[in-house]
């Protein structure tokens, strides 16, 4: 059974902001605090680099693109990623609250519910499309895409990603994230780990369960087919993420 959860804190879509019901208190969301620690994109000096490398840079995307070129088709991903994101969550949360009983609209609803349905993920006994989580401790917030009770004892946590490739490293200059996390490549398989990390703990603050696993359905809209990537819950690294945040707050008052 989905349900949408009414909890303490909420998320006012307008200027995306999460407040606390009974405070009115604003939260920092998950996301700010994780652009804290990664490292800040050249995009001029990087574009450059590639463009003056030509055919010797090893994706052939960018063969025969000067700076200006790259610079534009990464605006393109960025948008296209953000509009097809926001679309694809919205499909399979549709799908999700009406149990399933839901007939599509167009051929991408189809196309996403059908894969949806292949990957045959494990869903408990409850799922929570869209679910807010926080920690009134330190003052953040989040929402995460699926959470699943798988019983009494243990939940999974979900997320929909439709960005072109999952990077695994830093393949534009091999650089890792920032403090306290510095252990970590600065790429987006990273950054996702550690915001389904921050979900997962969380999660279990707030009810006392334990995470069981954490995956990506990662959609790829070119070939309409959706890929589950399985993702390491680093719950030190989220512990030390909130606690470094709580405390630079800390240092501002």
């Amino acid at each position: 059974m989905a349900r949408i959860i009414k909890n303490l804190v909420y998320l006012d879509p307008i200027p995306h902001v999460y407040i606390h019901r009974v405070t009115g208190e604003k939260f920092t969301s998950v996301t700010k605090v994780l652009s804290s620690v990664e490292n800040e994109f050249e995009g001029d000096v990087i574009a450059e680099r590639i463009a003056k490398l030509g055919k010797r840079y090893y994706n052939e995307v960018y063969h025969g693109m000067n700076k200006a070129q790259i610079l534009e088709y990464w605006d393109l991903l960025n948008t296209e990623a953000t509009e097809s994101g926001t679309e694809i969550h919205e499909i399979i949360e549709r799908y999700l609250l009406a149990e399933k009983w839901y007939t599509p609209k167009n051929d991408l609803e189809k196309l996403v519910i059908d894969e949806y349905d292949r990957l045959k993920f494990d869903e408990g006994i409850e799922i929570y499309p869209e679910r807010v989580l926080f920690s009134e401790e330190h003052k953040l917030a989040g929402t995460a895409d699926l959470i699943i009770d798988v019983n009494n004892e243990y939940f999974d946590v979900g997320d929909w990603k439709t960005n072109q490739v999952i990077r695994f490293y830093d393949e534009f200059g091999n650089k890792t994230l920032l403090p306290p996390v510095s252990h970590l490549q600065d790429c987006e398989y990273s950054i996702y780990t550690l915001q389904l990390s921050i979900y997962a703990l969380m999660y279990e603050m707030e009810t006392g369960k334990q995470c069981r696993h954490i995956w990506i359905g990662h959609y790829d809209k070119k070939i309409n087919k959706m890929t589950k990537v399985p993702i390491m819950y680093l719950k030190y690294e989220a512990r030390q993420l909130l606690n470094h945040f709580k405390y630079q707050n800390q240092l501002k008052y």
